[in-house]
This record gives C-alpha cells, structure tokens and sequence, in this order.
C-alpha cells in the first residue's frame, strides 16, 4: 500500500497508523531496534526486545504495541529521494506503540468485525484467524466495526486492542 502523496481540501479517515475514533488510548514510546529496519512501519506490530525502552518489529517478546501517528515523525524518505512519503522508520527511531485503542491497519486479507487479530513474528505484518506457522495472537485484538476497501489496494480495517 502507498503512502498519501497528494493533499485534499476534506480530511480523510482510514491513513494507516491513525486513530479510528476519539476514544480513550493508551501508548508508550519506545526507541525502535529491529532486526531489518525495512520492518519499522506504522500500523505493525512491536514487541519488547529485553533492554528497557527498546521494541523490534514481530518479536516474540512483551507486546509493545502498535507503531501509531504517521504525521508525528520526520520523513527520512525513501531510497528513491529524501522528500519520498513513507511509513517506515529508521532503526534508533523514537516510536509511539499503542497497547490501548482504535487504529486504521492495512489488512492483506478479508476480515470480518470480532475477528482475532494475529501478527507475523518477524515482521509485524498483522493478520486475522488463529495464528500459524511464524505469527503470534496479538494478545486481546480484534477487528472493529469500520472497513474501508479502496480501489487496488489491500483493505483497510480498526485494529481495536484493550489492555
């Protein structure tokens, strides 16, 4: 999925690693450290990685949450230019990762509202159903009531999590 690169007069809703709704929200920053930093994408799963303060994309560990606000961080760019949009972050990166709340994800698969939410272990890719070989549940995640399908794209879907 491509990153907004043009800007409307209307606000629009479904930008990935955005809040859904105005509810309440609980996150924590943590200083990201990923084996690839290719995996440091808004709207992924981080786990704690051992050392205080430290999260890595997928993991195994401590959920940490998951990487939110695309606008609050400087854009590094991308290989193609420095001015490129992009949702991925740096290695050393401070990230904000929710544990609490209502995001826009990109979903690469139908996902109906209720269904549990899973994560791929080394690159945060989240997905729905019982997990399999190489995913984890994402502990209390579910999808929301709100989907969004635009046209050539994966969907977008509320990835709702409650600690």
């Amino acid at each position: 999925m491509t990153f907004q690169t043009e800007v409307r007069n209307d606000v629009a809703s479904g930008v990935i690693g955005d809040r859904a709704f105005s509810g309440p929200i609980r996150s924590k920053p943590y200083v990201l450290n990923s084996a690839s930093a290719a995996n440091n994408v808004i709207g992924r799963v981080f786990t704690e990685t051992g050392v205080e303060g430290e999260a890595q994309a997928g993991g195994v560990g401590a959920f940490a949450g998951i990487l939110i606000n695309s606008k609050s961080y400087h854009s590094p760019g991308s290989a193609t230019g420095t001015l490129e949009p992009t949702l991925t972050l740096p290695n050393g990166a401070i990230g904000e990762l929710m544990t609490m709340g209502e995001v826009f994800i990109a979903m690469p698969e139908n996902a109906a509202v209720g269904n549990p939410l899973n994560y791929n272990t080394t690159t945060g890719v989240i997905g729905v159903g019982a997990p399999g070989a190489g995913e984890a549940i994402l502990p209390t995640g579910e999808v929301a009531p709100f989907k969004v399908n635009p046209a050539g794209s994966d969907s977008i879907v509320v990835a709702k999590v409650t600690a």
